[in-house]
């Protein structure tokens, strides 16, 4: 180090010391490392006396062939520099390249320097979903009989995944680890992934929150036939209510045909079409002839086509329950006999009768 001294009332006074830097060491980046935002460039360096020079920070984006100039004539000291990794010395920085950093002392030439190249990576991740198993019927749901079920595929080509992260119905979100189903209805589902890409305060590139409606319905309506007639004995020309409930809305094609035990001649009645309706009725009159002493139905069938939810699930015609099952029904149109020929005989005060 040169040291300047002046005479100053008969005594030589030093003026100013140009302190020399003796030793410098890059610390971070020296390779390998995949960086985001705004990383520290960090350093170390020692001189021959207090103080210390000014350095340039260099930019390699060939491996270390060639430099240009990141930042110039900074102090050595503390020996860190926040650095936006979107720019270089000559104007935004192409991501996802690869490069190394060097410090240079103009003034000893000592210099250090990254071993190997880093990545910069400001690009967070793209995670899609995809369905593995399920079948997707009417008005946007998926139908049975298979549990629809989904995988969250995430792809970076720079720093790669760290993690995906998703959330049903606002729950709270939650790492996604494996193939996942979802319940039945209408779900909101929402999804996002990080990379592993880093900056200095440990911030990672994170992907836009995706969110999807899906919705699902697996389940066959059923259907349960009641009876609002009230209970009792009935003969033609009687009218006789007949109710169908499904366990959720339904619509047909064409008519649906009730079958009902009347006897030796089985009666229908006829639902008319339904649309998005849980309630069918038909009407049922007696004719001469039927007798029943609890009335039930046989059978219950489209005439054509189908009887669908809104998933397009097939509805299951087999009731659930009958109209026995909440009603006592009596169909009777036999007329009662009478006694028109024969033998009376009295005897002390009772009538037998003879044939």
């Amino acid at each position: 180090a040169f040291i300047a001294f002046a005479l100053i009332g008969g005594f030589f006074m030093p003026l100013a010391a140009n302190a020399t830097i003796t030793n410098l060491t890059l610390t971070d980046p020296t390779g390998g490392e995949v960086w985001r935002g705004t990383q520290d460039i960090t350093w170390t360096s020692t001189t021959d006396i207090g103080g210390g020079n000014n350095i340039s920070i260099l930019l390699s984006t060939n491996s270390g062939s060639s430099y240009s100039t990141l930042v110039s004539s900074i102090p050595s000291a503390p020996g860190t520099y926040a650095w936006d990794t979107t720019q270089s010395g000559a104007g935004p920085l192409a991501d996802g390249s690869t490069y190394r950093i060097k410090l240079a002392d103009p003034v000893t030439l000592l210099d250090s320097a990254s071993v190997a190249n880093f990545t910069d990576d400001n690009t967070a991740p793209a995670t899609s979903l995809a369905t593995t198993t399920g079948t997707l019927g009417l008005n946007g749901y998926y139908k049975g009989p298979a549990v629809p079920t989904f995988d969250l595929n995430c792809t970076d080509s720079l720093s790669g995944c760290l993690d995906t992260s998703y959330q049903v119905n606002g729950g709270g979100f939650s790492t996604y680890g494996a193939t996942f189903a979802l319940p039945q209805g209408i779900n909101t589902l929402q999804w996002f992934s990080r990379d592993n890409a880093v900056d200095a305060l440990g911030i990672r590139n994170v992907e836009a929150t995706h969110s999807q409606v899906i919705k699902v319905d697996t389940i066959d309506p059923t259907v349960a036939l009641t009876s609002s007639t009230l209970d009792g004995a009935y003969n033609a020309p009687d009218a006789i209510n007949v109710t169908l409930t499904f366990s959720e809305p339904v619509t047909t094609t064409d008519t649906i045909i009730v079958t009902l035990e009347t006897g030796a001649t089985d009666r229908t009645c006829i639902v008319p079409i339904m649309t998005n309706a849980t309630v069918g009725t038909c009407t049922y009159t007696v004719q001469a002839g039927d007798t029943t002493s609890d009335l039930t139905t046989n059978s219950i069938a489209a005439t054509t086509g189908s009887v669908l939810d809104i998933a397009g699930n097939t509805a299951n015609l087999i009731p659930t329950s009958n109209i026995a099952d909440t009603s006592a029904i009596v169909i009777d149109t036999t007329a009662p006999g009478v006694f028109t020929d024969g033998l009376v005989v009295t005897d002390g005060g009772t009538v037998v009768a003879t044939w």
